[in-house]
Order: C-alpha cells, then sequence, then structure tokens
C-alpha cells in the first residue's frame, strides 16, 4: 500500500519566481518586531561617535549590534559565539540582524566597549518608560568577589539604577545612586529604602541635605519603654529589682541605650543617676570615614553597685560614652521607623530589593558574570539591566496595543 505523505512546500532545489522575504519568515506578532520598533525610536547618536570614521568594510549599525546582545539576554542567551550562531541559523535573530552575521569577536568588542554609550542607552530606555507612565513621577563566572547593585522603583520593578562594587561596602553607594537616578530621569526620588547597613550618619544626613526621605532599620540609642532605665526622673537610679533587665551590648556590658541623655543640659546620666560630663572630641573612623566623636564620662564609678557590669573588668576609665554629630538624625530615624508611615514606607523594601536579582537569574539564566574586570563587570550589568527593562517595557507596549485592539473591535455602545 502506497504512503501518501505531505509534500514540501519548498523544495530545496526549487527555481522559485517569486522568493519569499526575511521579513515573511517572521510573523506580524513575533515579539522580535516590537523589539525592533523599540530599538529604532530611540536615538544612538551617543553611539555613533564611539563608532568614529571607518575605512574599508562599513561597520554595522549599533542598533543592530547592541539589539543581538540585549535580544540574546531576553531569550537566556548570553555567550558571544552562541550569539555569533543564532545570527546565522535562527530567523528571528536573523530578522533582527537584518541578514548581518557578526562574528563572536565583534560582539565581544562591542559588549565591552560601550560601557560609556551604554548608559545612555539605559537612561534612554528609562525616560521612554516614564514618558508611557510606567513609573509614578510628580510627574562558574568571574568576578566572584565584585557585588552587582540595583535600585529599582517599588511600584513598577524598573531597575532606575545600577552598579558593581569591588567590595562589601555598599553603604558608600547610597547616595551616589541616588544622584545618578536624579540625573538619568531629571528627577530625584521622593522617597528611598533601604536595609540595616546603608544607615550611616552620612547617608542619613546626605538624604536630609537632598530632601529626600529616608526609611531605614536603625535602632535608637535611646531608652525605650520597657527598659528600666527610661524613668520619668532621671536623677534618680533604676531600682535593684530591674536591674537585670536593663540592656547588655554584645560585650556583656551595659548597653549605650542605659544612658539618658538630657537636650537641655547636653550631659548624659547613668542608671544609678550619675551624670557623664564632656571630656573632649575625638577623631574616630567609621565606616571607612573619619568622625568626629564626642566623649562623655562618669566623673566617679567607684563603690558603684553596676560597676563590674557597666565597664569591662580591666578598664583603667570610667564609663565613657560616645556621640557623634550623627546621633540626632538615627534618633529621629529609629522613631520614624516605629509610625505607620515609616513601616509602610519600609515594607515594600524586600520586594524592591530582590526582584532585580531573581529576574537576572531566573527569566535570563544570569548566575554568574563572563568577564574579568571591574569595568567589564559593571558593562555587563548594566547590559543585563538594561535587557530586563527592556524586556519589561517590550510587554506593557504589547499590553497596551492588545487593549487598543479589543477597544477598536469593541462595538459601539
Amino acid at each position: 500500500m502506497a504512503q501518501h505523505w505531505a509534500k514540501a512546500p519548498m523544495p530545496r532545489d526549487q527555481i522559485a519566481l517569486f522568493s519569499p522575504t526575511l521579513d515573511d519568515a517572521i510573523s506580524e506578532d513575533h515579539p522580535v518586531r516590537l523589539f525592533d520598533e523599540i530599538l529604532r525610536a530611540l536615538d544612538w547618536a551617543a553611539w555613533i561617535v564611539p563608532c568614529g570614521e571607518h575605512s574599508g568594510r562599513p561597520p554595522i549599525h549599533p542598533r543592530i549590534l547592541a539589539g543581538i546582545i540585549l535580544y540574546g539576554l531576553m531569550q537566556r542567551i548570553r555567550s558571544s559565539r552562541m550569539l555569533e550562531y543564532m545570527c546565522g541559523h535562527n530567523l528571528d535573530f536573523l530578522w533582527l540582524a537584518e541578514g548581518h552575521r557578526p562574528d563572536h569577536s565583534t560582539l565581544s568588542g562591542f559588549r565591552k566597549e560601550s560601557r560609556q554609550a551604554l548608559k545612555d542607552l539605559f537612561r534612554r530606555v528609562g525616560r521612554l518608560a516614564m514618558g508611557m507612565g510606567l513609573m509614578p513621577n510628580k510627574q562558574g563566572g568571574h568576578a566572584a568577589n565584585y557585588t552587582p547593585l540595583a535600585a529599582t522603583d517599588v511600584s513598577s520593578d524598573w531597575i532606575v539604577d545600577c552598579e558593581v562594587v569591588a567590595d562589601p561596602n555598599e553603604h558608600a553607594e547610597t547616595l551616589p545612586t541616588v544622584d545618578r537616578i536624579a540625573e538619568t530621569f531629571g528627577e530625584k526620588p521622593q522617597a528611598f529604602s533601604a536595609d540595616t547597613a546603608h544607615g550611616t550618619g552620612e547617608n542619613l544626613a546626605g538624604m536630609e541635605a537632598r530632601g529626600v526621605t529616608f526609611y531605614t532599620p536603625m535602632e535608637s540609642s535611646l531608652p525605650q519603654p520597657g527598659n528600666p532605665a527610661c524613668r520619668e526622673d532621671p536623677s534618680q537610679p533604676v531600682a535593684e529589682a530591674d536591674w537585670p533587665k536593663l540592656p547588655r551590648n554584645p560585650q556583656k556590658q551595659l548597653d549605650k541605650s542605659c544612658f539618658v541623655y538630657e537636650e537641655e543640659a547636653d550631659r548624659y546620666r547613668c542608671p544609678m543617676g550619675r551624670t557623664l560630663e564632656f571630656v573632649g572630641m575625638e577623631k574616630d573612623t567609621r565606616n571607612g570615614q573619619k568622625v568626629e566623636v564626642r566623649l562623655d564620662r562618669s566623673a566617679s564609678c567607684e563603690n558603684c553597685p553596676l560597676s563590674t557590669e557597666c565597664r569591662a573588668p580591666k578598664a583603667r576609665r570610667n564609663r565613657t560614652i560616645h556621640r557623634d554629630v550623627y546621633e540626632p538624625l538615627r534618633e529621629a530615624m529609629a522613631a520614624r521607623m516605629q509610625t505607620p508611615e515609616g513601616k509602610a514606607g519600609y515594607a515594600p523594601r524586600m520586594h524592591g530589593a530582590e526582584t532585580p536579582f531573581a529576574r537576572a537569574k531566573g527569566v535570563l539564566g544570569v548566575r554568574q558574570f563572563l568577564l574579568r574586570g571591574l569595568e567589564n563587570v559593571r558593562t555587563e550589568w548594566r547590559w543585563v539591566c538594561t535587557a530586563l527593562n527592556m524586556k519589561k517595557l517590550l510587554g506593557a507596549v504589547a499590553a497596551l496595543r492588545a487593549r487598543l485592539a479589543r477597544w477598536i473591535a469593541e462595538p459601539a455602545s
């Protein structure tokens, strides 16, 4: 019995009078078409200058090379050699590259050498999203010791800033992040939340100076309700029955929160009601920066029943309390974080802080850096963040067009 199989619609050796175009191979609703449309809507002037004038064969337009890298990231493809293969074999890549077949060296070199222009692209994509209302406004790899950072708009999960640091001192990037966001989007953020490590005195003062409402967990050094040191008359000693309830620091000594600061008299009182007097100022290094610290010392710790719990066993000096110029800001932040406004302002941070890293790993498959050197890793991370934003923008534009199509199709009421 003869078998009947479907005939090939286009035999490999068939000569066609009207050859199908590359455009015919991509359906009208394929995501790569919208992706290319967004790329063409952006200004690529910042990329033209680095390309400069070339002799010999004309270079490939940076829009095409950047598009290949970003589209590859969105398809979980990062390897330059794999991108080279896709441009020669996959129809969507062939269409996007307009038939160009850049080799892996071209793609790798372009990815590393475009760090400045990439910042401009990141900014333009962000402003395009802002213009669309996606963000509210008033209107096995290398570099294992590098720490990638990302700031997000918690209402939209849009990445508004990205950076890579070579040390664990992330707090040093807090204020520069705010400044870069203002530069990128033309306005500073109204509020900014970060974890405990970012709550340094310099950051508290910098946020206040910039007029940005800051939310970060902070423990007050003042006696809080439930602490026996929190009493109506600090000149009176804490009852002996309450001594075991006094907070201890990691050194098992009475914590600073056992000492009451009298603002009008500008002095501290210890749990026994004795005063600590100002003895001078000294320079101290805190969070990598020199800070002027005030010293208040008890006039006498002799014959104090709490002396052994207040001072180190071999201490030669009376108990000393350190207070720097940022202490009032810390106390104000600790008070803010206890209010409903403070708790509500900080609550979205967990989602906003973790989302870009979860998406980079889960959506793009980025779990390690491919390049070496801090500047190269910074550029690689910016490519990743730009791809995540482009993917989000692509989805938003597609959704808007779908809603518009449904609205047009609905019969007039």
